[in-house]
């Protein structure tokens, strides 16, 4: 997973670059929103792979060299498909 984060020329507002490997093929995903404020970050964004439609909320931590996180996914209509923990080092 990368994530890409970027203050916005906005005071306190944040765009986000989200993508993931899913067996071997980059998935490029769509921003809905994403908040970073104290420490904290929520991001929820969505992806297709093939006719599969997901969306994801990733909630969780980051410190100056780590962001720790947990995420859920849900498909289009609703249904949980999956969830987990995630954890990566900050690249700046």
């Amino acid at each position: 997973m990368r994530i890409a984060l970027t203050p916005a020329a906005e005071q306190g507002r944040w765009s986000a670059d989200v993508s993931f490997t899913y067996t071997g093929a980059d998935v490029k995903c769509k921003t809905v929103s994403v908040k970073v404020a104290d420490g904290k970050v929520e991001l929820v964004y969505d992806f297709e792979i093939g006719d599969f439609q997901g969306r994801s909320t990733l909630t969780g931590s980051i410190t100056n060299t780590e962001i720790s996180a947990t995420y859920h996914t849900k498909g289009a209509d609703g249904s949980d498909v999956d969830q987990g923990t995630v954890k990566a080092s900050v690249a700046k």
